[in-house]
């Protein structure tokens, strides 16, 4: 049976610009102070807030008291200029914004021409002040260079205190919390589904670790816009693409023989079992450029992640099957565990009982065996695809686990992230991402036929992500619609389609001075 989760979103946040309060967004806030040699905060400053990667600008102008805010900005290094008549202009370089952060960069402007700079290369120290949460960021240095048996990024969230990883597909405990009390977010959207299996939540999708930009992990003290998360909230925002093409291949090899033995498995004479896993892809983003078509350096941009993940590792497999009496309906062997006899009786003999007429008995079968000719047919049928036993049974009288056989079970996954950034003006950007994976693992089949007991169920997730942000004179609007496929057939149109025709994703706007 297909299960299907339709998991559809929309969420938009009107931000006056003296008092942002964040919607749930992968992205982070630059603000700060303008003053003059005298310590006087400076009103109208111009300022200017420049990503390195991809040359986006944003520009907006302090208020009255001389404050500037800029928020939903993506994780990189920026640089910030400010400008006013009177003033020599000064540019701060270096500035890194982490997922998550609102930090402050304060400016100092020198009466003099405009036409003088003042360039500072060493940014202020990134001290959070401006929220009350307590977490840590798992920069990409710390997700491209540390080893990562699996290849899972949301695995480095141990680093941060008071996380304790649960594995199987679950969010981690954070700060003491049951799983279905804490958040994982992708680029903003959710990806749990809520208290699958005793209050644990099952994450939907995790994006290749090549595709991750950075996480943050917020244990305690979490803002208004997770209140309704008890725990903590893991937030990730994904790779985009910038003004320089650039990529990256790589095959993690594991192979048993390249591995030492158990150490009790070695001490008892018993070899290592085989294993070969492959783990390979690769990623490429950029600007989007048509050579004498379109050119989108500054403008348009994309990025692109494969990853498979191909493993054969030894599978091993006992049960009981039936002594070939017992297929013949002979059972004048039947035991309990201890060895005492078990009678079958035949179910058409039943009566009355001629001593007490309030009870009812039956005739065994003769010799405990069954006719052929009292048989099922479709039972005698099942009976051909139970293999032999082949081991010494546990206990001689159930014939427990008297079939053991191992072999190789192939399990292949794989994933694929998609994303394109729009910059349409100064005010106006917007993006989608598109994230697929998929499995064809099969279980080892030890009987050999269709009889073998098991789920060989491949699960396969989408998610398609939407945001749109337009800022307005002295409002900003933020839209972001998502939807969510699980265990369901997909592609990536269709799970967009979802996330944009969906009655849940109608947008209804709130503003705000």
């Amino acid at each position: 049976m297909r299960t299907m989760l339709a998991c559809l979103s929309t969420l938009v946040a009107v931000l006056s610009l003296s008092g942002p309060s964040k919607a749930q967004t992968p992205t982070g806030t630059l603000q700060g102070a303008v003053q003059d040699a005298s310590g006087a905060l400076v009103p109208e400053v111009k300022i200017r807030v420049i990503n390195i990667n991809t040359n986006e600008a944003r520009e907006l102008r302090t208020d009255s008291a001389g404050r500037y805010v800029q928020p939903y900005l993506l994780p990189g290094t920026y640089s910030v200029m400010a400008e006013k008549t009177g003033f020599q202009s000064v540019r701060l370089d270096g500035i890194k914004l982490d997922v998550g952060q609102n930090r402050s960069v304060n400016l100092g402007l020198d009466v003099g021409a405009i036409t003088q700079e003042v360039k500072v290369e060493a940014a202020p120290p990134a001290v959070d002040l401006n929220t009350s949460a307590v977490g840590q960021i798992v920069e990409n240095k710390r997700i491209m260079d540390l080893p990562l048996n699996g290849r899972s990024a949301l695995s480095l969230s141990a680093l941060a205190p008071g996380v304790n990883p649960t594995g199987n597909s679950a969010i981690p405990h954070i700060s003491g919390s049951q799983t279905s009390t804490s958040e994982v977010q992708i680029d903003g959207a959710t990806t749990v589904t809520a208290n699958v299996i005793g209050g644990m939540n099952r994450l939907v999708y995790e994006p290749q670790v090549d595709a991750v930009e950075e996480f943050s992990v917020q244990v305690n003290g979490l803002s208004a816009e997770y209140g309704r998360f008890a725990g903590g909230v893991v937030n990730v925002a994904t790779k985009s693409g910038t003004n320089r093409l650039h990529g990256s291949a790589y095959d993690f090899l594991r192979n048993s023989k390249l591995d030492a033995n158990n150490f009790f498995a070695n001490r008892a004479g018993i070899g290592k079992g085989p294993f070969k896993r492959n783990q390979w892809g690769g990623t490429v983003g950029g600007p989007v450029v048509i050579p004498g078509v379109y050119n989108g350096k500054n403008k348009t941009f994309f990025f692109y992640g494969f990853e498979g993940t191909n493993s054969r590792s030894q599978s091993v497999f006992s049960t009981t099957v039936p002594p070939p009496e017992w297929r013949a309906g002979d059972f004048s062997n039947l035991r309990t565990a201890s060895g005492a006899p078990i009678t079958i009786f035949d179910p058409l003999t039943v009566r009355q009982d001629p001593t007490d007429p309030t009870k009812f008995i039956r005739s065994p079968f003769d010799g405990n065996r069954v006719p052929q000719s009292r048989m099922d047919p479709i039972a005698v049928a099942a009976m051909k695809y139970y293999p032999a036993a082949n081991t010494s049974p546990v206990n001689p009288n159930t014939y427990t686990n008297d079939f053991v056989a191992s072999g190789s079970a192939p399990s292949n996954s794989y994933r694929s992230d998609a994303r394109v950034d729009e910059n349409w003006t100064s005010r106006w950007r917007m993006f989608v991402r598109v994230s697929a994976g998929w499995n064809n693992s099969t279980q080892y089949n030890s009987f050999g036929n269709a009889a073998m007991p098991g789920d060989a169920a491949s699960p396969r997730e989408a998610v398609a992500v939407l945001r749109w942000i337009r800022c307005l004179p002295s409002r900003r609007l933020l839209l972001r619609t998502c939807g969510t496929d699980l265990d369901a057939p997909f592609t990536a149109a269709t799970v967009l389609a979802r996330a944009l025709t969906s009655p849940h994703s109608a947008s209804r706007p709130t503003w705000r001075p």
